[in-house]
């Protein structure tokens, strides 16, 4: 599946008016491909979605060596209420996001992947109420797996979730490209 197939399988969810496509039978490709419903399911399981340390770092905000990406919203299901630290599956990210998340310019309704060779995120991007606007579809996908993590972390002798030294997987130069674009899309350039 290539970054188009995938941007084009979020444009389906996300569900927008008119002709999105030609089909290679020449037949026009819409929304309505996918029910209404199916539309909704699949957008909430993306905006649900507990790992936000690739193009978001939602995450990790505030962590030394963790650059800020796209300044999205974290599903409160992930958040500990009594101490504001996300935990997803058993992964503690260790920081109180409450501060970082009251501040959350977007919802990104996304899904990240991430092995020893390779490292994704595609999703949509919604601007929250009384934030700029930013409504777009954005992808990366990459051979940067956590073998290519940052310097900091080049003597690792462990997966990312399984070292003392920090929940940061992905290297940091992904959420910094993702801020720029965000930030050129927000400023209109």
């Amino acid at each position: 599946m290539t970054a188009f197939d995938t941007a084009r399988l979020l444009l389906l969810i996300e569900g927008p008016c008119g002709e999105l496509w030609r089909a290679p039978n020449g037949r026009a490709v819409t929304a309505q491909f996918l029910s209404g419903s199916s539309r909704s399911f699949l957008k909430q399981l993306l905006v649900d979605q507990g790992l936000n340390e690739a193009l978001s770092t939602a995450n990790l905000a505030g962590l030394p060596n963790v650059r800020p990406g796209i300044p999205s919203q974290i599903a409160a299901r992930w958040i500990n209420p009594t101490n504001g630290i996300v935990v997803v599956d058993g992964v503690n990210f260790g920081v109180d996001v409450r501060a970082s998340n009251a501040a959350a310019e977007v919802t990104f309704a996304h899904k990240t992947g991430l092995t020893y060779n390779y490292a994704s995120d595609a999703g949509i991007v919604t601007s929250l109420p009384r934030q700029p606007f930013r409504r777009y579809i954005i992808v990366f996908l990459s051979n940067l797996g956590y073998r290519y993590v940052d310097e900091t972390f080049a003597n690792r002798t462990k997966g990312p979730y399984a070292d003392p030294v920090s929940p940061i997987s992905y290297t940091q130069r992904i959420p910094a490209l993702a801020k720029a674009i965000d930030d050129a899309l927000r400023e209109g350039r």
